[in-house]
């Protein structure tokens, strides 16, 4: 995978977190949570690794955080705390 694919995937569709609570959208380099209005974002990969860098007081104040693509079984996008290592998002 790619920094391109990685983001095609998160521009692809709408997500929900795991609780169902909060709708997530990506378009070109903006995050949409809910309604709210677009908070930039951007990617990057490093070891092999794809990160997200936004805003930390969206996610779990947390500044970037490591991407995991989920299998057909599982979630869609798996997001952990670069800084943590825990998991900190699951969007389906």
């Amino acid at each position: 995978m790619t920094i391109r694919d990685i983001n095609a995937l998160l521009c692809s569709r709408s997500y929900y977190d795991i609780t169902g609570d909060k709708k997530f959208r990506f378009d070109g380099n903006s995050m949409y949570i809910d309604r709210k209005a677009g908070m930039a974002y951007s990617l990057h990969e490093a070891d092999g690794r794809f990160y997200l860098d936004t805003d930390p007081s969206l996610v779990a104040d947390e500044e970037s955080l490591r991407i995991e693509v989920g299998n057909s079984e599982g979630p869609a996008l798996l997001f952990y705390g670069s800084q943590s290592g825990r998991e900190v998002l699951v969007l389906e």
